[in-house]
């Protein structure tokens, strides 16, 4: 079993856990009182040796970086991560690109 980060305010979550490249990798993500939705998420990595890394912000675009969701892509360690960036949606791949199935 492993501990997962304390969150740094009470007004965020982590939503995803999937299988990277190099152990696991937490989607956390951030509300806000002020505004309606999700206003910044983070990502965490966490390797072999069972220490949590991060937080690392998204940078997936000229503005700031919000993920949604993280899902696995093959067996290969990749990601899909579905967002926005400004008002523009993101949908964005780490790692290999999966097989495509016929």
């Amino acid at each position: 079993m492993f501990r997962v980060p304390a969150a740094t305010s009470a007004d965020c979550a982590l939503s995803a856990i999937v299988p990277g490249q190099a152990g696991l990798v937490g989607l956390g993500v951030c509300f806000s009182a002020r505004y309606l939705g999700v206003t910044r998420s983070r990502l965490w990595r966490l390797p072999d040796d069972g220490r949590w890394v991060g937080p690392v912000q998204p940078r997936l675009g000229s503005g700031k970086s919000v993920l949604l969701g993280l899902a696995a892509a093959g067996s290969a360690g990749s990601m899909w991560a579905a967002g926005f960036s400004g008002d523009a949606g993101i949908i964005a791949l780490s790692g290999p690109l999966p097989p495509v199935r016929r």
